[in-house]
């Protein structure tokens, strides 16, 4: 953090002359007490033009009390109020301070001394988060009446497609392309050390229709393949099982697939760049989006896994983009990132025409699963 703020004042200091009065050349700042090189680039501007550049950044999330003429009297007013120190604390610590000490207390002092409020009524933060929380109430109470088609909050439908359309348009980095030839690995269970089972693609590969049973991303009835990046990850996912081994192969695409990859989530926009100001809300919701979606479900899975599977009805059904399925981190510590491909069981074989094709030479019979802890349901 901190970069932007730190580019747009060398911006402001690149144009300074040293006969412009708005705008002079310093020879040294007197916060971090470098100096210009004579033969180098002006490093400071005036300390105005530096807050001036901070107040239009926290201008575009904040009005001042007496901006919007209904500053704080007792509450009542519907809105979020902040003090200046709640507003600096927040916002201009690391993100221009850069933890100088001194230089945050001069911000600090210099910052209006009004309350802050959101503009907009705070509607372009919670417009997203209040949108998934019925989008999941709504999956756990499914009813034709629950949902009020003239609220301002997005529909199921609608908060979907805002939430791919800005993957696909303008985070298009968590549409990942999986390779030919990256390996993915896929366990299944037995009772005893020697599987029942040939250890072919078609019986290590997505459960048929009829045996597939209701997962985090899949209801009961249909077949999927969930998989792990490695082995001991994809053993712990099936650990909840009463059978006490299990067999795992390596299972490799024979085509592009293209897949929503919620473990990459690492672009943190700042509102001092005025590139990444659009990104700010919508990326905080896409982090606390992708950790929902991977979060430990509680002990009644089989309604807690609603909302998941009907975010990947969502993304399966995604008419811009061919999405073939969702990388996400795993619930269980100290594990990797997990599957689920939109491909059933006729898709996965361990020769001939197939998507998922199982590699025979990596398969691994009788490995012991360790025993679970039954108390929390992932």
């Amino acid at each position: 953090m901190g970069k932007p703020i730190i580019d747009s004042a060398r911006g402001v200091a690149r144009d300074a002359e040293y006969e412009d009065e708005d705008n002079p050349i310093f020879e040294s700042c007197s916060f971090c007490n470098n100096e210009v090189d004579p033969g180098g680039d002006n490093v400071a501007i005036a300390f105005d033009r530096y807050m001036e550049l901070i107040l239009n950044s926290l201008h575009w999330i904040y009005a001042l009390g007496s901006e919007v003429g209904n500053p704080p009297t007792g509450g009542g007013d519907g809105l979020e109020w902040f003090s200046t120190t709640e507003v600096a604390e927040e916002h201009c610590w690391g993100a221009v301070a850069q933890g100088n000490v001194d230089l945050f207390r001069a911000i600090e002092g210099s910052l209006p001394t009004d309350y802050w409020t959101y503009k907009n009524f705070g509607w372009d933060k919670v417009e997203l988060p209040f949108s998934w929380k019925r989008f999941n109430d709504l999956a756990l109470n499914p009813s034709p009446l629950s949902y009020d088609p003239d609220s301002l909050i997005l529909s199921p439908v609608r908060l979907m497609a805002k939430i791919l359309n800005y993957i696909a348009f303008d985070y298009d980095s968590l549409l990942r392309v999986i390779k030919p030839g990256t390996r993915i690995w896929r366990a299944r269970t037995h009772s005893d050390e020697v599987p029942y089972f040939a250890a072919t693609g078609a019986e290590l590969g997505s459960a048929p229709a009829e045996h597939a049973k209701a997962n985090r991303m899949s209801r009961e009835g249909e077949s999927m393949f969930y998989g792990a990046d490695e082995l001991a990850t994809a053993l712990v996912e099936i650990g909840y099982s009463e059978d006490r081994y299990a067999t795992a192969g390596q299972f490799t695409p024979t085509r592009d697939l293209l897949v929503l990859d919620l473990t990459s989530i690492d672009y943190a926009p700042s509102i001092f760049s005025l590139a990444e100001r659009r990104d700010f809300y919508p990326i905080d919701f896409l982090h606390r989006f992708s950790y929902d979606l991977s979060k430990p479900i509680g002990v009644n899975p089989e309604i807690g896994y609603l909302p998941t599977q009907l975010v990947t009805k969502s993304v399966r059904e995604y008419e811009v983009e061919k999405i073939d399925g969702i990388r996400f981190n795993s619930s269980k510590p100290g594990c990797t990132a997990n599957y689920i491909l939109f491909f059933t069981n006729n898709d996965c074989r361990d020769s001939g025409n197939c998507v998922l094709r199982l590699d025979v030479a990596s398969v691994r019979s009788g490995l012991v699963l360790t025993e679970p802890d039954r108390s929390v349901v992932h």
